[in-house]
């Protein structure tokens, strides 16, 4: 009984790994941020959302992925820009950041 317990728990655990480490395979120059999250979903089912006013999707780059998993591919591609994301069950949020309040000293007595 004890046996049964630990390979359903030890495969549970392999099957959030692997979800975890999806891996893109792709390669092209001058390619739009809409055609890599197209590819990105055609190669791991996960689906890429953010809000259009915030984020140009038809932005341009060259990409070269291999056997990269995700973590990888976003942070290269919000990485020059003022971006995050989430990665929710099979959904990645791109959403802007905001920037940091400025914290300023408390003003000295004289």
């Amino acid at each position: 009984m004890r046996l049964s317990i630990i390979f359903l728990i030890g495969s549970m655990l392999n099957v959030t790994a692997a979800s975890m480490a999806q891996q893109v395979t792709f390669k092209k120059n001058n390619v739009t941020l809409s055609q890599l999250f197209k590819e990105i979903r055609k190669q791991t089912g996960y689906s890429v959302i953010w809000g259009s006013e915030e984020f140009n999707a038809n932005e341009r780059m060259s990409v070269d992925f291999d056997h990269s998993n995700l973590k990888e591919v976003f942070d290269k591609v919000v990485a020059a820009k003022d971006y995050s994301y989430l990665i929710d069950e099979k959904t990645i949020i791109i959403q802007k950041l905001f920037p940091k309040p400025q914290i300023f000293p408390e003003p000295q007595k004289l």
